[in-house]
């Protein structure tokens, strides 16, 4: 009788482990690709998917985490009718949050926030461009403004310390613009977006 005691137990289900509730710190590398809003085809940016790279480190515990973000890419805005042209960088810093809603066949299922500065750097940032009264030299000066966004992401361990994920999130900025309309310029201020897939590899310290 004992042994077949001993047999139920070691064949009765196990109950799951509890997560850990110990704070961990992750490090990891990003890359992808990233999708400017449409809208900006009508001041004459390129608006096709850019590749993008970047890096974030984070600090969590349990099912959320939160850190910092770097993440750039680089497009290419026309100037005038003569075809001239410069890259334009689209570098951010920023806060990140995310947190797991579900977890399925050992994947987390990410809620991801973000938010802080955006920079938009030209190179070169004078252009010559051609006009009916002859060249004009246009001066490009850099945009910086504040950025935020959310999405989703999806994470699965690699190991005891590594993690790989995928995600995907869109943007929101706004910033000063101007367009011809008739004979004269009309200024304003207006919102653009931009859509960034991402995959992701991370070093994790602690928290197992």
């Amino acid at each position: 009788m004992a042994t077949a005691l001993c047999a139920g137990l070691a064949l009765a289900p196990r109950p799951a482990a509890a997560e850990s509730t110990r704070p961990w710190a992750s490090i990891g590398v990003l890359a992808g690709a990233a999708l400017p809003d449409q809208h900006l085809a009508d001041y004459q940016w390129e608006v096709t998917p850019q590749m993008a790279w970047g890096a974030e480190a984070l600090v969590g515990r349990g099912a959320f985490a939160g850190g910092i973000r770097y993440w750039t890419s680089t497009t290419e805005q026309r100037l005038g009718v003569s075809g001239e042209a410069a890259d334009v960088r689209t570098s951010s810093f920023e806060l990140v949050g995310r947190g797991r809603f579900a977890r399925l066949f050992g994947t987390d299922l990410l809620a991801t926030a973000s938010g802080g500065r955006v920079h938009l750097g030209y190179s070169p940032n004078e252009v010559t461009v051609s006009t009916g009264g002859g060249p004009v030299t246009v001066s490009l000066e850099p945009v910086d403004e504040w950025i935020g966004g959310g999405g989703l992401a999806v994470e699965r361990s690699l190991g005891p310390a590594w993690s790989a994920g995928a995600g995907i999130e869109s943007r929101f900025f706004s910033m000063e613009t101007a367009h011809r309309e008739g004979a004269g310029v009309v200024m304003g201020r207006e919102t653009f977006g931009d859509l960034s897939a991402r995959l992701q590899v991370a070093r994790r310290f602690g928290g197992r």
